[in-house]
């Protein structure tokens, strides 16, 4: 039987008008702090969401969501905030939030109790499957040429093919832009990513196939032409994994956007995509943000979001 938890730290930029605000100005109180939910995390220009890991990627979605739905609330609470951009401030995602300069991942975390993550044997094989059947059809969603300038330009090459850490409860996996654009992306890539690792650990080895031999120049360059004809393939296969069934509806939704090169728009505002099931975050309106009063007690903040 494989246990595996999921678990992710998405990475995000604030945006006023054209001007990048520094996360730290809005997350004071935890700059150096790795355990709160919200905050910074080696870079503090950059925010990230740290949502609660789960042994079901549906799961761990709805706690994204909640997340997401709280860091609206927090940050347009916050003094700070509301002086200085409280109607034109926006959260942005992607590979670098449209070309601001900063360059965002989406991590994503892999955990056991049944199987030893820190083993570099099972960390490359999950990695070199989470590279084709997940970060190829990704490339096709990422928008050019924002993702490669993540890859290609940056100092330290963020985003690279099998890129991993590993960590005392596993490891996390790096390739991936920031995912926040839209909840149906962030589900479709926790499910897509649970089901690769899940098949690696059950069948104890690589899932993985060659695709072509200058696979990962083509990635790093976004060279979706020269990759394009691998998609139909790896949708097929993932279709015998063992939880495609379960997972179908959000695993389809990856590949056929890929298939269809339908690019996200890093420019956008990723609290207005995400507004739909919360009241509060459905004020939302061309980038106008109503205010409200900040929910008491602490315990009942996401609920107070969340309530009409």
């Amino acid at each position: 039987m494989v246990e595996l938890t999921i678990g992710s730290d998405p990475e995000f930029i604030l945006v006023s008008g054209e001007k990048q605000i520094p996360a730290r100005n809005v997350f004071r109180s935890s700059r150096n702090r790795t355990t709160t939910p919200l905050g910074v995390d080696g870079y503090s220009d950059t925010g990230e969401l740290r949502p609660k890991p789960a042994s079901d990627p549906i799961q761990h979605f709805r706690n994204l969501r909640e997340l997401m739905h709280y860091s609206w609330g927090t940050i347009f609470r916050d003094e700070w905030v509301k002086k200085n951009h409280s109607t034109n401030l926006k959260m942005c995602a992607g590979s670098t939030g449209a070309g601001k300069g900063y360059y965002l991942g989406g991590h994503i975390h892999f955990s056991s109790k049944t199987k030893n993550l820190q083993d570099t044997i099972i960390q490359n094989n999950i990695s070199r499957a989470l590279d084709q059947y997940l970060a190829l059809p990704m490339l096709f969603i990422e928008q050019k040429p924002y993702n490669i300038n993540r890859r290609v330009r940056s100092p330290s090459r963020f985003g690279a093919l099998s890129a991993t850490q590993s960590k005392r409860w596993g490891f996390e996996y790096r390739t991936l832009s920031s995912w926040l654009i839209s909840p149906d992306i962030a589900k479709g890539v926790l499910c897509l990513a649970y089901t690769i690792a899940y098949e690696v650990l059950l069948k104890d080895k690589i899932v993985a196939q060659e695709i072509k031999r200058n696979f990962e120049d083509a990635f790093n360059n976004a060279n979706t032409e020269s990759l394009k004809s691998a998609l139909p393939v790896l949708f097929k296969k993932i279709k015998k994994f063992q939880l495609y069934k379960t997972y179908k509806k959000q695993i389809n939704y990856i590949y056929k956007r890929a298939l269809s090169e339908q690019t996200w728009d890093e420019s956008c505002d990723v609290w207005y995509n995400w507004r739909g099931d919360s009241p509060r975050m459905n004020n939302l309106r061309n980038g106008q943000i109503l205010t409200h009063t900040p929910p008491q007690p602490q315990q009942d903040l996401v609920k107070c979001l969340l309530s009409t």
